[in-house]
Formats: C-alpha cells, sequence, structure tokens
C-alpha cells in the first residue's frame, strides 16, 4: 500500500531509496517474511555474499568509523547486527507538517533532499520517490543541509501539537555503503562505477513498531527493499549508493485520536539483509 493511500488509524512508514537508486513510499502493515521482533531478538552472525563483478575492498581503512561500530546521532542509537555491508548516518528526529490527509510529507521529503531548483530526487507515479538528477557523494550531509534550508530542528523534546493532527513527528537517516572509500563498488543510476550497497545483499527487510512509555502505541510498521536491478531491470544497475530513510507518525496515525499525547516515546526498528546483518535502531524523544 502506497503512502498516497495513507488512512488514519494506520501510520505509514515511508523508505526512500534514493539517487543511486529508486525510492518506494510503502505503508507499514506489517512485518516481512521470516523478520523477527527487534524489541526481542539478538544479534545474528552474518557472512557477506559479494560477487563479481563488483568490485570488493576488504581491508580497513584509516579514516571514518569502522562499520561494525554502534551509531550514534543526534539521540539516534543504531547498533550493528553482525557486520553490515551499509552504515547509517545523519540522522534526525524533528517535526513537522505532513497534513490531516498526509498529502504533506511528499512535498516535505523532496525539499529535504533537494536544493532549491533542483531535481536530484524526483516523485515517480505509482511507486514513490527515485532518483532523479545523478549526483555524486559524498551524501552523508543531505538531510542536515536539508533540515537547515527548511528550518527544522532536530530534538528530543515536542509539544503535544508537534505529534498531533496535521503535524508528526520523523525520524530520518541516510544509509551509505561502508568504509571511508566504499567496501564494494559497481554501477548505480548516480554513477558508472562508485561505492554501492550491492544488490547481493537485499532484499533488506524493516520490522519494528512505535513504543510510548514502554509499551507498543503503534505497531504498523514492515517492509522489504529490493535489489535495484529489480526494481530498475535491464540497465546494469548492481546497488544503491545511498539510501535515505523516513519514518514519521503522530497521535492520529498511531490510532489514538483524542489521547493525551504527553509521554516517552521511542522508534525502535531493525533492519536486516539477506545476509541477516543490519542495524538495530533506538530513537527516542519526549512528548510534553
Amino acid at each position: 500500500m502506497t503512502y498516497l493511500l495513507m488512512s488514519k488509524g494506520m501510520i505509514r512508514t515511508a523508505l526512500f531509496l534514493c539517487t543511486g537508486c529508486l525510492g518506494v513510499m510503502l505503508g507499514g502493515c506489517g512485518a516481512g517474511d521470516g523478520a523477527t521482533d527487534p524489541a526481542t531478538s539478538g544479534a545474528s552472525e552474518a557472512s557477506e555474499q559479494l560477487a563479481s563483478p563488483l568490485s570488493e575492498d576488504r581491508s580497513e581503512h584509516s579514516s571514518g568509523r569502522s562499520h561494525c561500530e554502534p551509531f550514534v546521532s543526534n539521540s539516534v542509537r543504531m547498533t550493528p547486527i553482525a557486520c553490515p555491508t551499509w552504515t547509517p548516518a545523519d540522522a534526525h528526529v524533528f517535526s513537522s507538517d505532513i497534513a490531516a490527509d498526509g498529502s504533506q510529507f511528499l512535498p516535505t521529503a523532496l525539499a529535504l533532499l533537494n536544493p532549491p531548483g533542483a531535481s536530484l530526487h524526483t516523485f515517480i507515479p505509482d511507486f514513490g520517490v527515485g532518483p532523479g538528477d545523478a549526483h555524486a557523494g559524498p551524501y552523508d550531509s543531505e538531510f542536515s543541509e536539508g533540515l537547515s534550508r527548511l528550518g527544522f530542528t532536530s530534538k528530543r523534546r515536542f509539544t503535544g501539537a508537534e505529534f498531533s493532527s496535521p503535524d508528526g513527528v520523523w525520524l530520518v537517516f541516510m544509509g551509505v555503503p561502508r568504509g571511508a572509500r566504499g567496501d564494494v563498488t559497481g554501477k548505480s543510476p548516480d554513477f558508472a562505477n562508485g561505492p554501492i550497497i550491492a544488490d547481493t545483499v537485499f532484499p533488506i527487510v524493516m520490522t519494528g513498531a512505535l513504543y510510548k512509555d514502554g509499551a507498543v502505541f503503534d505497531p504498523a510498521f514492515g517492509l522489504n527493499v529490493s535489489a535495484m536491478n529489480e526494481l530498475l531491470p535491464g540497465q546494469g544497475f548492481q546497488g544503491y549508493s545511498h539510501m535515505p530513510i523516513f519514518i514519521v507518525d503522530n497521535l492520529e496515525f498511531g490510532g489514538h485520536p483524542g489521547e493525551d499525547p504527553r509521554g516517552h516515546y521511542e522508534y525502535r526498528f531493525e533492519f536486516r539483509d539477506a545476509t541477516n546483518a543490519g542495524w538495530r535502531v533506538s530513537a527516542p524523544f519526549m512528548v510534553r
């Protein structure tokens, strides 16, 4: 179910795989096949399955943090499950208008990723947000730049109005290939050869929920992300240059209209790839 079919009482997860990838906006109506509950599952060991003709550099890079280390950014904490081939960056939690029917979500998402006059990311009818004009990296500051342009503030404390229709609280972050130079290189819509999150580790399955005061507040999150060559077949693409990820919820979409919004919340998710490696995500915030 696409985001554009979003209805009240059902949260929508918006996962944008853009620029060097293809974007999709899907409603979170349940977990993917074989998914585990991020609140109870443990880290699983996994091996990399990266095949020719991709080029892989298995050496440790001297600059940048290790891909197997936890990631913390603006109160968002992500813990690796095994050693995934991609790493999160540039995470933010903020509030903005999404409109009572969700119709403002797409314009805001595009504005976050596109500087004025640019079309680096575009809307694809019947699918979602996809690559626009090819652009080179680095991609790990696109959200910071977008929040600054739009005047949004990354924070942990929100008013009831900021978590109630027409507003919502967002979690965004960028997935990028691991390593300072990229451990795997190949073709994406952004370039003929460069660092990618390889198709060989897809599908990536997201599962999780929004919690309030330690109990599930909105369980309706779940998504399977397909390989690039399945999304855009016949063009020789071998992976994603980067994966902008957007998640948003509020009192009404969470199925609690009219309730007291005050409390301690936490977005809690897992992203696992075909090798069972991935990231466990925790993004706490407070509504007062």
